[in-house]
């Protein structure tokens, strides 16, 4: 837990914020044209600064869509909403002076208006503050993209419902797993994930903690009623891992999520894992994406399957749905198989392309060792 009024900016929070603002990048154009309005909400929006005066979340958040309406004028004047609530006076205080160099006006209460912006910064707590001020805004019919960034502990699922109850909600958490591994808070784990199930953490070896833990935040977040839920580990420079999930009900924001995720530039000291790779493998970010752990994730998903097969759409819809790879990466994570004899194909000539029909079935070569074990 930082105890400062400013941190610095670290590296896996650099690539965070990449991240963030190519989805932005999509997330604003789209909202503002099909809806007419949005709202941007944060529960823990910190002091919106670093100690190199890098810009936090809120202002880069503000800043993406000032970009947008410079380039599009025709939709300056749909309104937007941004609520933004920090537990710290002290942040408060830095945070509203930030926003008040942005927008060029005192912000008296914490708070801006005009016919085209409304930004709300309230000192209080996500889990209480941050619904009042939604309720407050009238978010009404219009979409809500929340990002709920804890030093830790997570959100509730009771919040993570409120996200998904709203029309085109969607959320961005980040949690650090270990918090759990460590038992800190158990009373307030069990409402992050719906119930004490989280508990068997214990049971398993310190290698598999982290990813039993990753496998029941997605679970939670599912029940609050996101369909589709996402989640990548970021090496922290203390060694840790922040896991960051993203969920949404539409699936073009999950398809506009995953080319942000792998847009995102490459800075040094920071690297990520698929939380449901089998050897948890930490990559670094770059251009030039390893298919290993889904070559891996797809073996598995074959193996688990009557007959160890299922059909080049099943493993797209599996890899879209279920990893934070692209339907496009199913085809080299296959051909690996097949070229490593772990798999085969019902197809003269094997080698899968964007063009081979999705009704071509893959079976894996080992399912009767698999069974046995």
């Amino acid at each position: 837990m930082v105890q400062e009024t400013l941190w610095p900016l670290e590296p896996h929070t650099g690539v965070k914020h990449d991240i963030y603002d190519g989805y932005l990048d999509a997330w604003w154009p789209i909202i503002m044209q099909s809806f007419g309005s949005g709202t941007y909400a944060e529960g823990f929006a910190g002091p919106g600064v670093y100690t190199d005066g890098q810009p936090g979340s809120p202002i880069r958040a503000l800043r993406r869509l000032q970009v947008l309406r410079a380039a599009k004028p025709h939709l300056s004047r749909r309104p937007a909403r941004f609520v933004l609530v920090e537990k710290r006076a002290d942040r408060v205080a830095e945070l509203l002076d930030r926003f008040r160099d942005e927008l060029g006006d005192p912000m008296r209460d914490g708070e801006y208006r005009d016919p085209s912006l409304h930004v709300i910064v309230q000192q209080g707590t996500c889990e209480q503050t941050l619904p009042e001020l939604l309720r407050r805004v009238g978010v009404g019919r219009f979409p809500l993209l929340g990002v709920l960034d804890s030093f830790g502990g997570g959100s509730t699922s009771d919040l993570i419902g409120k996200f998904a109850r709203q029309n085109a909600g969607e959320v961005l958490t980040t949690v650090e797993p270990q918090h759990f591994v460590r038992n800190l808070d158990p009373a307030r784990s069990d409402r992050v994930f719906g119930g004490p199930h989280w508990r068997d953490v214990e049971k398993y070896e310190a290698d598999d903690k982290r990813a039993f833990i990753a496998r029941a935040l997605d679970t939670a977040v599912r029940a609050a009623g996101f369909r589709y839920v996402i989640a990548f580990g970021l090496e922290t420079v203390k060694g840790n891992e922040l896991l960051l999930q993203f969920a949404t009900n539409h699936p073009l924001g999950l398809e506009r999520f995953k080319e942000s995720l792998w847009r995102a530039d490459p800075i040094a000291g920071a690297r990520f894992r698929d939380p449901n790779d089998p050897e948890q493998m930490l990559l670094d970010l770059t251009p030039e994406r390893s298919v290993a752990p889904l070559r891996r994730l797809l073996e598995e998903y074959l193996l688990s399957r009557p007959g160890g097969s299922a059909t080049l759409g099943d493993l797209r819809d599996f890899v879209f749905e279920r990893t934070f790879y692209r339907k496009p990466d199913v085809a080299p994570a296959v051909n690996e198989l097949l070229e490593r004899g772990l798999a085969t194909s019902d197809r003269r000539r094997p080698r899968i392309d964007s063009r081979t029909p999705a009704a071509t079935v893959i079976t894996a070569t080992d399912t009767e060792q698999y069974q046995l074990a």
